[in-house]
């Protein structure tokens, strides 16, 4: 039998994994479109943008 704290750790881990998943796939998604525009993919290069 799983007890509730087994149950609560195993939804933590699932739920930040899946989060994880969520934000990486976001972030290479916005590279890739960020490079089929012309626009360089770069931290800094949007970090620059962003003070304009």
């Amino acid at each position: 039998m799983v007890t509730t704290s087994e149950i609560a750790v195993t939804a933590t881990i699932w739920a930040l994994t899946a989060a994880g998943g969520f934000f990486g796939i976001r972030a290479a998604l916005r590279r890739r479109r960020e490079q089929r525009s012309g626009m360089v993919a770069g931290k800094t290069m949007r970090q620059r943008a962003c003070k304009r």
